[in-house]
């Protein structure tokens, strides 16, 4: 019994601590046999209960367990640490800033190197979710880059290693690596 439950706390911790610091890729790669581990508790709890074996001991084996898979639930939602919020109110940053940029282009024949040269003639400063200072996190970082002379925002929706997205300003179109 000691030993499932430092073999279950390990588990856990480890999942815990891939979802804060690790792509989702990584996560779910211990999550799944965690998972597995668990739900094979489950069932033999389960039938040496209706054998009526050693009750007491595979009702906490099974309650235990099952709080651990709700545990590991939790682990997989936390994965994604606010970076679907983030994309959400970025997309909605690069549709306000997208005439922004056209007009730019309009004045000056093409579009600014960076978004700096937006400011102060076109916006008193650039939207903080679309600048990365102070951002460590990889995976919440975007760029702004010319292609062809055309803009396009490169950023990530969520971890994981086709995690990337890109809006192209003069298309108005945002689209995901699948």
């Amino acid at each position: 019994m000691v030993r499932y439950l430092v073999i279950s706390a390990l588990l856990l911790g480890l999942s815990l601590c891939m979802a804060f610091y690790s792509d989702m890729f990584w996560t779910s790669a211990v999550v799944l046999p965690a998972w597995i581990y668990f739900g094979a508790k489950i069932v033999a709890a389960s039938v040496r209960i209706l054998r009526n074996k050693d009750r007491k001991r595979h009702l906490i084996i099974l309650g235990s367990a099952l709080a651990f898979v709700g545990g590991l639930f939790l682990v997989v939602l936390m994965s994604d640490q606010g970076l679907n919020a983030l994309t959400r109110q970025r997309e909605q940053a690069l549709r306000e800033i997208r005439p922004i940029l056209l007009k730019y282009k309009d004045d000056h024949g093409s579009f600014p190197k960076t978004l700096d040269g937006l400011v102060p003639e076109y916006l008193p400063r650039i939207p903080d979710i679309l600048v990365n200072a102070g951002q460590h996190d990889p995976y919440k970082r975007i760029t702004y880059y010319l292609v062809d002379g055309k803009p396009v925002f490169l950023y990530r929706y969520v971890r994981g290693p086709d995690s990337r997205a890109s809006y192209d300003v003069v298309a108005d179109v945002f689209s995901r690596d699948k």
